[in-house]
């Protein structure tokens, strides 16, 4: 053994008992157990590990500034925001799923936008409608909106194959509080059958019945993939209790990287209404987006839109 392995060794022992002796010392504090929030990439972007679970969340949310113009009066000036947090764990059986949204409401308060469970197949709270999930028009107007707020159960398969899809939802609702239902309240009962995911497209087309008017909804829509910078949707719908069919075109440019142009054109064809939009996104930086919109109702006015959107 030469001198050098035995000072190697001797520094050793030495550092050795003085950490241990070090450890003994009274008044020395233990340091804590520190468990960092891990990322998730299981189930998408944004997702992390709620700390000591195997439960991943994600915290996104929504803020907007916007002034609604009436060109034939004045200007108003309107603020509203949502936060929403999607919990999802892998089980046995498939992965389990609730989800809570927040958002402002026009009297300064808040109330639940959505909230329900989902496990596998099955939703079940006042969850998306399907009426509205597909064949929409761009930007901040929807003209073809039929869709439900009450409570629901949903069944949705979505392996299928080849991007097809069906689902099945029953809906009760009451006047008055739409997070409340009993069983003596008007019901509906809605399908969906669609294809998602496609290089052309999506298309999808849903029916819904109405206990109430004792009436039906119909409504089909498309989005398609012309170019990777152009889209255009399209939808139909007719609604039985108004003996009123809705028509709907809209096209989506992206022109550069930040800019992206669209319009859209509604009729109500028994009604012989018609109305436009024109607008445009302008992404600032990452997360911040200029609105700018005008739009032509059926009532042979113009009104305008400018709003800034921040969204995580």
């Amino acid at each position: 053994m030469n001198i050098k392995t035995i000072l190697l060794g001797t520094a050793a022992g030495l550092m050795s008992v003085s950490a241990a002796a070090a450890a003994d010392l009274p008044g020395e504090p233990v340091p804590a157990a520190v468990d960092y929030v891990k990322v998730c990439d299981t189930f998408g972007k944004g997702f992390f590990y709620i700390p000591g679970t195997e439960t991943c969340l994600d915290i996104s949310g929504r803020v907007r500034a916007k002034a609604e113009i009436d060109f034939d009066d004045a200007v108003t000036f309107k603020a509203d925001g949502r936060v929403q947090f999607d919990a999802r764990t892998a089980t046995e059986y498939d992965t389990l799923r609730s989800f809570l949204e927040i958002k402002t409401t026009n009297a300064a308060g808040f109330e639940v936008g959505k909230a329900f469970i989902q496990l596998s197949y099955f939703t079940i709270g006042f969850a998306a409608d399907f009426m509205d999930g597909f064949g929409g028009v761009y930007g901040d107007t929807d003209r073809n909106n039929f869709g439900s707020t009450d409570l629901t159960a949903q069944v949705m398969v979505d392996d299928l194959g080849g991007g097809f899809y069906v689902g099945l939802a029953g809906i009760i609702s009451d006047s008055g509080d739409k997070l409340v239902a009993s069983s003596d309240g008007d019901w509906e009962v809605q399908g969906i059958v669609g294809i998602s995911g496609q290089p052309w497209g999506s298309a999808a087309i849903a029916a819904s019945y109405l206990d109430a008017t004792e009436s039906f909804l119909v409504k089909a829509g498309a989005e398609f993939t012309v170019t990777d910078e152009l889209s255009v949707a399209a939808s139909a719908a007719y609604d039985d209790a108004k003996e009123e069919t809705y028509l709907a075109l809209g096209a989506s440019y992206t022109a550069t990287s930040a800019l992206t142009v669209y319009a859209n054109v509604g009729y109500e064809v028994d009604a012989e209404e018609f109305g436009a939009t024109v607008g445009a996104d302008y992404g600032i930086v990452s997360g911040l987006t200029l609105t700018t919109e005008v739009v032509y109702d059926e009532t042979d006015e113009f009104t305008g839109l400018v709003m800034l959107s921040r969204t995580w």
